[in-house]
């Protein structure tokens, strides 16, 4: 089972796959440019896509480490006292062991 960070990094594939695209679109556009001015405003915007995904990357580098499995094991903990509050069990209570005994 994953995490909500570990899937969040595999929902950030998206994001990154775009604007990767779109400065591939720049740059091709950029060599059928025949403009100096138009030439340089597309190296700009091309640079500040691979910025941005370099932002989004590190960003997710910088998530994954910073929480680690603490984070998992919480939600982890978190799921199992949720479920055994649906089936009625108290948490006090051992596995087994009714409410009367």
């Amino acid at each position: 089972m994953y995490c909500m960070s570990k899937m969040a990094l595999i929902i950030a594939v998206v994001p990154i796959s775009l604007l990767m695209v779109l400065s591939f679109f720049v740059l091709l556009s950029i060599g059928k440019a025949q403009t100096k001015g138009l030439k340089i405003f597309g190296l700009v915007v091309a640079t500040l896509l691979w910025l941005a995904v370099a932002t989004i990357i590190l960003g997710g580098v910088y998530g994954l480490a910073k929480s680690g499995n603490k984070k998992c094991m919480m939600q982890k903990k978190m799921m199992m006292q949720g479920a055994q509050r649906m089936s009625g069990m108290q948490p006090e209570q051992k596995a087994g062991k009714g409410i009367n005994e």
